[in-house]
């Protein structure tokens, strides 16, 4: 796993990703189709409280999920999402 050295600004963690492993082996998962309901979970926000979907019942969201932490596409990808 990539980590971020001590004493590291947030200017080297942003280029992070840009130093990530090549992913390799082929995709195994079965996407939801376009328009279907996501099935309930649960997982930790950063403050290591539990976040469930139902939770947000009656707003629009948008779930994102990706491959891997840190990769140049995907870090680009989600700084798209907060514009």
């Amino acid at each position: 796993a990539l980590e971020a050295p001590a004493g590291a600004t947030l200017d080297d963690l942003k280029s992070l990703h840009e130093h990530a492993p090549a992913m390799e082996g082929d995709a195994i998962n079965s996407p939801l189709s376009v328009g279907a309901k996501a099935p309930e979970f649960a997982l930790l926000d950063a403050n290591g409280r539990e976040v469930t979907l139902s939770s947000y019942a009656g707003r629009a969201i948008v779930l994102v999920f990706y491959p891997l932490d840190w990769s140049p596409g995907c870090s680009k990808q989600l700084d798209l999402y907060q514009q």
